[in-house]
């Protein structure tokens, strides 16, 4: 990645995607083992999750239905480590974690 490709610089907010923050649940397909479907606590559908394996399709849920914290965690940890250490922030992690929130944003 070049320097004019980073994405934005420590000191400029990640926007949080929008969503409600409420749980997202797994709940397996009744018709189909292979599948299951990604919910919040609303009830509003989020994501199905196809497959031919089972467990495969139960992992990739997994980390779906974490997506939301994932991002929080990472969004403060990032501003965290950029905050108390500035000199790291040029660092391939740190760059990194804010290309991938940049990702999660849309603003990649």
């Amino acid at each position: 990645m070049t320097d004019s490709s980073l994405p934005a610089s420590p000191s400029a907010p990640v926007a949080a995607p929008e969503h409600k923050r409420d749980p997202w649940l797994i709940i397996d397909d009744a018709a189909n083992s292979n599948n299951c479907r990604i919910t919040s606590k609303r009830a509003r559908h989020i994501a199905k999750v196809y497959g031919y394996d089972p467990e495969e399709s139960r992992a990739r849920a997994r980390l779906i239905s974490a997506a939301p914290d994932l991002f929080e965690a990472l969004s403060n940890l990032t501003a965290n480590v950029e905050t108390a250490w500035p000199a790291l922030s040029h660092l391939g992690p740190l760059v990194a974690a804010r290309a991938a929130l940049a990702k999660a944003t849309g603003n990649d």
